[in-house]
């Protein structure tokens, strides 16, 4: 006869946080960090490229307005990639399921949550 299958009880405070995938979330979140940062890497520096030449800067060299456009644009997408990929893996796990409404619904909160 096959073996008994065991139900293992959540318990309060030692949720599996693993993806479907077998990813850990907080490893999801730091790969999102990570592009997100380099998304914003390269949209900074087109943008402040672009928007220094188009406003031609007034009193500040375009160098130091190409650095902090690329400063902020980072900062920014490196947090809501993180968030999101976090939030995304997180309900994965919490509802055992890889569908849309996890997407969905993170994308939801870290819009919500970053204004």
């Amino acid at each position: 006869p096959p073996p008994p299958r065991t139900v293992r009880q959540p318990q309060f405070g030692a949720q599996d946080t693993t993806s479907i995938r077998g990813i850990p979330c907080h490893a999801c979140a730091t790969e999102g960090a990570i592009k997100g940062a380099l998304i914003g890497f390269a949209w900074g520096g087109f943008m402040g490229q672009w928007f220094g030449w188009q406003d031609n800067v007034k009193g500040r060299p375009l160098p130091v307005h190409i650095a902090r456009t690329v400063a902020v644009n980072s900062i920014g997408f490196s947090a809501f990639c993180g968030i999101y990929q976090g939030l995304h893996c997180t309900m994965e796990a919490g509802r055992g399921r890889q569908d849309s409404l996890n997407a969905a619904a993170a994308g939801f909160l870290t819009g919500g949550g970053m204004g």
